[in-house]
């Protein structure tokens, strides 16, 4: 059998004008492996922003070392649960949130009142938006109260 097959590919069979009795072909097929996945989860970009300030009641100034609480759950049921605390200037920024429904919280720091101002936000994000929100404080906590009674003029 081998020296037939040897033969068949000296061309010993064409030299007499005989076909080979067998023959073989191979054509190479490309097959696309792309077409064959199918993704199990579709793909979400986490880009959406969240910034804020923490400012006394009434004004404009930032309260710096405040912290900061963002608990929620994304779209696909993930449960998440940042803390950071706000910069020199009393500014915050969590980039890359995944789409959700979120809770912003914020402490009190020692030496301020909570006030009348929310200490807490719910938000929604949806794929690239971009959202600010600001918590406010009450103010500074008195260090003294004092009653007294002066008599002038006696």
């Amino acid at each position: 059998m081998l020296n037939k097959f040897l033969k068949l590919l000296r061309g010993a069979d064409v030299q007499k004008n005989k076909k080979p009795s067998r023959s073989c072909s191979f054509r190479p097929e490309l097959e696309s492996f792309e077409e064959r996945i199918t993704p199990a989860t579709s793909i979400i970009y986490a880009n959406g922003l969240l910034t804020g300030s923490v400012i006394v009641d009434g004004g404009i100034k930032g309260v710096s070392g405040v912290n900061i609480g963002i608990t929620g759950e994304t779209t696909t049921g993930r449960s998440v649960n940042y803390s950071i605390v706000t910069n020199a200037n009393g500014n915050f920024s969590i980039d890359q949130l995944l789409p959700g429904s979120y809770t912003v919280t914020r402490s009190t720091p020692a030496g301020f009142l909570s006030g009348t101002t929310a200490t807490s936000a719910q938000l929604n994000i949806v794929e690239g938006q971009s959202i600010t929100q600001n918590l406010g404080l009450g103010g500074l906590t008195p260090a003294k109260v004092s009653l007294g009674l002066w008599a002038t003029g006696v």
